[in-house]
């Protein structure tokens, strides 16, 4: 019996510290999303590179658009007409959105602008960046 209490309390322990530390991931770039939140106009655009950060659309205050595999919005891209919130073609969103007379803001992992970085015209201005994160914008 006192094996079972034991085992139990250290499971118990182990949820806790996964919670705690998802805590402080789920929060990791807040600091992102107001940089994003402090410089966006109202008529600019928000976008998530390839990667759903949770708390861009809560702290930025704005709908975030999402660039690549919807991945976990895949339900809410088939919800109606969402092509304007699903960009999935990267030949495309650079030539219409990003090279387009609006100001776009993206939020890249950095590995994912280098690559891209070479078919950016105009190139990107850094705002902000956070570990493996960096924020931009065409203009």
């Amino acid at each position: 019996m006192y094996k079972r209490q034991v085992a139990f309390a250290a499971g118990w322990a182990l949820v806790f510290a996964v919670a705690v530390s998802g805590r402080g991931i789920a929060n990791d770039y807040r600091s992102l999303a107001h940089a994003a939140r402090a410089t966006l106009g109202p008529d600019d655009r928000l976008a998530l590179y390839r990667n759903f950060v949770q708390g861009m659309v809560f702290y930025s205050g704005r709908r975030n658009i999402m660039i690549g595999p919807p991945g976990e919005m895949t339900f809410g891209s088939q919800q109606g007409e969402q092509s304007g919130w699903f960009w999935r073609d990267d030949a495309a969103w650079i030539s219409r959105e990003w090279a387009g007379p609006g100001r776009l803001l993206v939020l890249f992992n950095r590995k994912d602008l280098d690559r891209l970085r070479p078919l950016l015209v105009p190139p990107p201005i850094e705002l902000a960046s956070q570990d493996k994160k960096v924020l931009v914008a065409n203009r």
